[in-house]
């Protein structure tokens, strides 16, 4: 919208709050959210509230379970450090002094043939 149809209602709605607050001597806000509000006034009131037994037979399972969840989750996390541990020491050559690749068998060392270069065989 063009300013002249929004500027005379913007001037009102500052006079009103001026008006307010020489009234009142406070500032107007913007009105705050009603839930803080009621939590103010009860005291926090979940915090008072005692939960019933079938509450807290309900309370107890949810925590057996999440307690088993986390001995689970524990234990999968072990296993997997320890798996990892295992296959990091194989590719580090833990025990490859008795496993793996055997040594290249080089002929020259093992016999007495007497080997001819290349270049010796123009002559």
């Amino acid at each position: 919208k063009p300013k002249e149809e929004w500027d005379p209602l913007l001037k009102e709605m500052l006079a009103l709050k001026a008006q307010y607050k020489e009234i009142t001597g406070v500032d107007f806000d913007p009105p705050k959210k009603a839930s803080s509000k009621k939590k103010a006034e009860s005291g926090g009131g979940e915090a008072q509230q005692e939960a019933s037994d079938k509450n807290k037979e309900k309370n107890a399972k949810k925590a057996a379970v999440k307690a088993a969840k986390e001995a689970k989750k524990l234990a999968n996390r072990l296993e997997r450090e320890r798996r990892e541990k295992e296959k990091a020491e194989k590719l580090a050559g833990k025990g490859a002094d008795n496993f793996g690749d055997a040594p290249l068998i080089k002929s020259h060392e093992h016999t007495d043939k007497v080997w001819t270069h290349i270049s010796a065989l123009d002559q």
